[in-house]
């Protein structure tokens, strides 16, 4: 388990599963489960650049203590490292990512109820902040921001499929809390607008919009995004109040693909492009099953978490570099600024830039 605390339960029964670095071995081999994980990558993890010498003998150890814990055909030892077997529905990790790649599905077709259904499904399976008892360990603040990243991306699907179902003062609350943590989340602004504006709160929507646009400016040098300009000088428009403005609708794929060549079923086409300032703003269609969806956020803010808003699944974070894909009309940014090209990705349209 890692949507919170590191655990392991059996029958109903939490394991004990020993001190801090067990808990941290037990976490790096299931965020990778049934891969596996080399000893030079475990022992970085778990000890960082400078190991001490006696590090292999040391993870050695903790390997058959949690065996012990486990079982003993649980993680196995092929070249050149570790992996621990996970059958379907054991990992919470992996039954979140499910549950909200059907939600992406069901928004795709245009079906409201049913994404809202999956996205609480799926953070329900939440117990707190991830990785929350290993945190201190050299491998789990990168992680566990990339496992927030994709909570705060499904609550973000969630509440765009409350709106697309006319939802508004109820999620008011809600959506305030969230833009006092994420204040530079511009697709949490916009939904917080659209909820006040539902509530007959009009004038607090316009200013949630100038609250939004100083701190942008201030801060960043950006003027908000067009989808939010756009939401302010139609907010007199009365139909606001029960339109559907989010993901829920079936899109077609753009004729710019970027083939991440990894097989997986994932692909990145760039749809459209806006941006001005320092940053350029990208909106992504990803494909779930052979499922076109726009993403109902805007992709490319940054955050203190990721400057991306989609999960790092989308794109795998490597290194320090810009991934762009080249379009007929030149060569978009994609971001994030760590990423790399995959391996066997022959003739792919992805390219680094330097």
């Amino acid at each position: 388990m890692l949507l919170g605390p590191v655990a392991a339960v059996s029958n109903g029964r939490q394991l004990a599963l020993g001190g801090p670095r067990q808990r941290a071995l037990l976490a790096l081999l299931l965020l990778r489960a049934n891969e596996i994980v080399s000893r030079d990558r475990l022992v970085e993890g778990l000890w960082g650049e400078r190991a001490p010498e006696g590090a292999r003998r040391s993870l050695d150890s903790y390997v058959s203590r949690l065996r012990a814990v486990l079982g003993s055909d649980r993680i196995v030892r092929p070249s050149p490292g570790y992996v621990i077997l996970v059958e379907e529905g054991e990992l919470e990790l992996a039954e979140f990512r499910a549950l909200a790649d059907r939600g992406r599905i069901a928004s795709s077709r245009g079906d409201a109820a049913v994404a809202a259904e999956c996205f609480r499904d799926a953070l329900s399976l939440w117990r707190g902040a991830a990785l929350a008892n290993v945190l201190d360990e050299p491998f789990a603040s990168v992680e566990a921001d990339r496992l927030e990243e994709e909570k705060l991306v499904a609550i973000e699907e969630r509440i765009a499929a409350d709106l697309d179902l006319g939802g508004g003062a109820e999620l008011v609350s809600e959506l305030e809390g969230l833009v006092e943590a994420h204040p530079f989340r511009e697709q949490l602004v916009l939904q917080l607008m659209l909820a006040l504006y539902r509530s007959g709160r009009q004038a607090e929507a316009l200013d949630a919009y100038q609250a939004c646009r100083r701190r942008l400016s201030g801060e960043l040098g950006l003027e908000p995004m067009p989808e939010l300009q756009e939401l302010q000088r139609r907010m007199p428009e009365d139909h606001l109040r029960a339109e559907p403005v989010y993901g829920c609708r079936r899109t077609e794929p753009s004729s710019s693909v970027a083939s991440m060549g990894d097989g997986s079923d994932a692909r990145l086409c760039v749809a459209a492009r806006a941006g001005r300032g320092r940053l350029e703003r990208t909106r992504t269609v990803r494909t779930v099953d052979g499922h076109h969806w726009r993403p109902p956020w805007p992709v490319g803010i940054p955050s203190r978490l990721s400057r991306l808003a989609i999960s790092a699944r989308l794109l795998p974070c490597a290194r320090s570099r810009r991934m762009r894909a080249t379009t007929s009309g030149g060569s978009v940014d994609l971001r994030p600024e760590r990423a790399r090209r995959p391996r066997g990705a022959r003739g792919s349209t992805v390219r680094a830039a330097k």
